[in-house]
């Protein structure tokens, strides 16, 4: 997946799409679904993704149904988390069971947010839950995500000469 190499040098990368789970996918059970073109056929492997150079990202976002699952091997846990660890990610932010995705898009914008003013990917999230909870949302909609790997990891927000912060994200253009 050549077009994928643009995410080379990101900070934060964010997938928003339908996960797929089981052994069909490929050698490592997971997929992300994406548009098919011409040379593949739109999924998104854990084999594609550890041939990808990820090691500018300090966190790969997952909006997907269960993205934290993998197969159980004697190195631990085997699935698309480990592979962008692999690739180089610092932190990976996955789903445990399968999420609504209009309650999701509003965590995510809320840990977009806070992950723009410089706070760690896992007190952003502990953040964004807490705020999800305390704006009504059921359990269900929110307690699936967790971190996986550098909880600490946290986007650069840095300063110009012209005083205005900047933060590397996925949609780079």
């Amino acid at each position: 997946m050549p077009r994928l190499s643009s995410l080379a040098g990101c900070e934060v990368v964010h997938f928003a799409t339908h996960g797929v789970y089981g052994a069909d996918t490929g050698v490592t059970p997971g997929a992300l679904c994406l548009s098919p073109s011409g040379d593949d056929d739109g999924y998104l492997r854990a084999d594609d993704i550890t041939g990808l150079d990820l090691t500018s990202c300090q966190v790969v976002l997952l909006s997907a149904c269960r993205t934290g699952w993998g197969r159980s091997s004697y190195e631990g846990s085997l699935g698309s988390a480990r592979a962008f660890l692999y690739a180089g990610a610092r932190a990976v932010v996955v789903s445990l069971w399968p999420v609504d995705a209009a309650a999701t898009a509003d965590l995510m914008v809320a840990l977009h947010g806070i992950l723009r003013s410089g706070v760690p990917v896992g007190e952003a999230l502990r953040r964004a839950m807490r705020w999800s909870r305390d704006d009504g949302s059921p359990l269900r909609h929110w307690a699936s995500f967790a971190v996986v790997g550098a909880g600490w990891a946290a986007p650069v927000t840095a300063v110009d000469r012209r005083g205005r912060g900047r933060t590397g994200s996925a949609d780079r253009r």
